[in-house]
């Protein structure tokens, strides 16, 4: 499976637009949305010298918010696009339709 993740990485990382995007600073697959990876996505933006970051936005899968105010000390804030998600899986089928 390690295979299959490095080469939809390398896919990605191909491509001239993430290169050409300032705002995107780390692209990373893992085999799991573990603590150890996220945490190590974070560091290694540490150690490329990243500072000064202000807010970061991700998903609300355990721990990162934590794990951002413990590496890059700063704020986070879910994504609107995963909190709609769960919205609307908890919401239900009932009422009316377009």
């Amino acid at each position: 499976m390690q295979h299959s993740c490095n080469k939809e990485l390398e896919f990605y990382r191909e491509r001239k637009w993430l290169v050409d995007r300032p705002d995107v600073l780390e692209l990373d697959i893992g085999l799991s949305e573990a603590k150890t990876f996220r945490t190590g996505v974070l560091r290694k933006l540490a150690r490329r010298g990243v500072h000064g970051v202000k807010l970061v936005i991700s998903d609300a899968y355990g721990g990162t918010k934590a794990l951002v105010a413990m590496v890059m000390t700063a704020s986070w804030q879910g994504c609107r696009v995963h909190f709609m998600r769960s919205v609307l899986a908890h919401a239900g089928r009932s009422g009316p339709r377009p």
